[in-house]
C-alpha cells in the first residue's frame, strides 16, 4: 500500500495560520485586561502577549517617566538583571525615541544600540548579547501610554510580519491601558491621601454632602470619638455631637458647605462614653472618588481648654492675693498712723 501523502501548506495557508493565531492571542489579551484593575499586571499580559506573537525570547516595556521625556522599565522578560538595572531608563535624548514619539515602531541591532565604541566589553550591555531589538508605540488618545519592546538574543532582525501584527495589537489595547493608568493614579492619590489623614495628628472626617454619612475617617478620629473605624463609617454626621444640638450642627454643615470653608471655635463631640469634648472644627469641600465631600478636621481642645481654665484660676488666685496684700497694706498704714505721737 501506497504511504499517503501529505499536502504540503502553502505560504498563504501559513499566513492565514499565523493571522489565526495573531487574533486569538489579541482578542485572549483584550479580554484578559478588561478583568484587571493593576497597570502593572495588565503590561505583563501585554509583554507575554507579544512574545508569543513575535516568537521573541526576550522584551520589555517602557513607560512615561513622570519627571522627563524619556521612558521607565515597568516589566520584563528573558533578561538579565544586571542589564535591567542599566536599561531601566531610556533618557529623552536617545535615537531610539526618536520613531517612538512619532507613533511609529523603532527597530535596531544589538551592535547599533550597545556599540563597542561607548561599551565595554564587560558592560552588561554588551555581555547580554541582543541581537535585534524592536520597540512599538502604545498610543490612545494622541498620547504615548507605553512603548512594547521586543528583543532576541538569537535572531538579527524581527521578523515584519511580528512587527506588523505587534502594531495591530497595540492598536488594541492603548485605551485599556490609559483605563489603568487612570485607575493606578486614583488608587495612589488615595492612598498619599490615607497615609496623610492617618499621619495627621487632629481627627479627620469625610462626609457625603448629600447623604450626611461618614465616608472615611482617621485613627485619630476612632480616638476622639471612641468608636472604630467600623462604627464610624456610614454614620450620620449628627452623631458626632451632642444630640440636643443635632439641629445646631444641621445648620452649620449647610453654612459650610455653601461657604466651601469655615472654622467652628468652640464645636463638641460626643464621646462614645457620653462625656462630651470640646473640638475646634476646620472644615473645607473637597472632591474625592468623584464625588463632593465635606472634609472636617476636629482638633480636641481638652487640654487647652484645661490650660484655659488653670490659667483663669491662677489669674484669680493673684487677683485675690492682691487684693488681700493691698487690705494688709492699709491696715499697717493706718496703724503705724495712729501709733505715731502727734505733737
Amino acid at each position: 500500500m501506497a504511504p499517503k501523502i501529505r499536502p504540503r501548506k502553502t505560504s498563504a495557508g501559513s499566513a492565514r495560520a499565523k493571522a489565526g493565531l495573531v487574533m486569538r492571542i489579541q482578542g485572549r489579551l483584550v479580554a484578559r485586561l478588561s478583568e484587571t484593575s493593576s497597570l502593572t499586571a495588565g503590561l505583563r499580559l501585554c509583554l507575554d502577549a507579544a512574545l508569543e506573537i513575535s516568537g521573541s525570547d526576550s522584551g520589555a516595556i517602557y513607560i512615561p517617566a513622570p519627571r522627563s521625556r524619556g521612558l521607565i522599565l515597568t516589566v520584563h522578560r528573558g533578561l538579565s538583571p544586571a542589564f535591567v538595572r542599566r536599561q531601566r531608563n531610556i533618557p529623552p535624548d536617545s535615537p531610539f525615541l526618536n520613531p517612538i514619539r512619532q507613533g511609529q515602531r523603532a527597530c535596531s541591532h544589538g551592535e547599533r544600540m550597545f556599540p563597542p565604541s561607548r561599551f565595554s566589553e564587560s558592560s552588561p550591555e554588551r555581555r547580554e548579547g541582543l541581537k535585534a531589538v524592536a520597540g512599538i508605540p502604545v498610543m490612545a488618545e494622541g498620547k504615548i501610554i507605553a512603548c512594547m519592546n521586543v528583543a532576541s538574543h538569537k535572531v538579527d532582525a524581527i521578523p515584519l510580519a511580528a512587527l506588523r501584527a505587534l502594531e495591530a495589537v497595540a492598536g488594541q489595547i492603548g485605551l485599556a491601558l490609559l483605563r489603568l493608568r487612570a485607575e493606578e493614579s486614583v488608587r495612589q492619590s488615595e492612598a498619599k491621601y490615607r497615609k496623610l489623614i492617618d499621619d495627621a495628628g487632629d481627627a479627620i472626617f469625610l462626609v457625603d454632602i448629600e447623604s450626611g454619612a461618614v465616608i472615611e475617617a482617621n485613627r485619630r478620629a476612632a480616638v476622639l470619638t471612641g468608636r472604630n473605624l467600623r462604627e464610624l463609617l456610614g454614620l450620620h454626621f449628627t452623631g458626632l455631637h451632642p444630640p440636643r444640638q443635632a439641629d445646631q450642627y444641621r445648620k452649620l454643615f449647610a453654612q459650610h458647605v455653601a461657604k466651601r470653608s469655615a472654622v467652628l471655635a468652640d464645636g463638641a463631640v460626643q464621646h462614645k462614653s457620653g462625656r462630651v469634648v470640646p473640638v475646634e472644627i476646620s472644615s473645607s469641600l473637597i472632591e474625592w472618588r468623584g464625588r463632593r465631600m465635606q472634609q472636617g478636621i476636629f482638633r480636641d481642645m481638652t487640654e487647652r481648654r484645661d490650660a484655659e481654665k488653670k490659667q483663669k484660676r491662677s489669674h484669680e488666685v493673684l487677683r485675690r492675693l492682691a487684693a488681700q496684700l493691698a487690705e494688709v497694706q492699709e491696715n499697717e498704714r493706718r496703724r503705724i498712723a495712729r501709733e505715731v505721737p502727734c505733737w
